[in-house]
């Protein structure tokens, strides 16, 4: 069975990635193949291929992450506000939170 996809190939028999300068390396060398050239920012392919099919793909810039903050979590300040706003009687509330406390705080 023939792979569909460089993913489908591990050998690279068929499907072949290269950086831009090993394709200038020898650009025929890749007749038999089809060929993924992955770019690195700034590059371009300006010279012919000869292959079965071209792929052209960037490399993935790296980015920075953005730092993240996060707030405080008070999950029995969001039980409290739940129950007032659907008016849980107190008595409910204390099996819910005392079942909470036995089954989540507990484990």
């Amino acid at each position: 069975m023939v792979p569909l996809a460089h993913g489908e190939d591990p050998g690279a028999d068929l499907y072949v990635t290269a950086s831009l300068e090993e394709v200038l390396a020898d650009p025929g060398a890749y007749r038999e193949n089809c060929l993924r050239v992955v770019l690195q920012p700034g590059e371009s392919l300006e010279v012919p291929v000869d292959c079965l099919q071209l792929v052209v793909q960037r490399a993935a810039e790296e980015e920075r992450g953005a730092a993240v903050e996060f707030a405080s979590f008070d999950l029995m300040a969001l039980f409290k506000q739940a129950f007032e706003e659907e008016k849980v009687s107190a008595g409910i509330r204390e099996q819910i939170l005392g079942r909470y406390q036995v089954e989540v705080v507990r484990s």
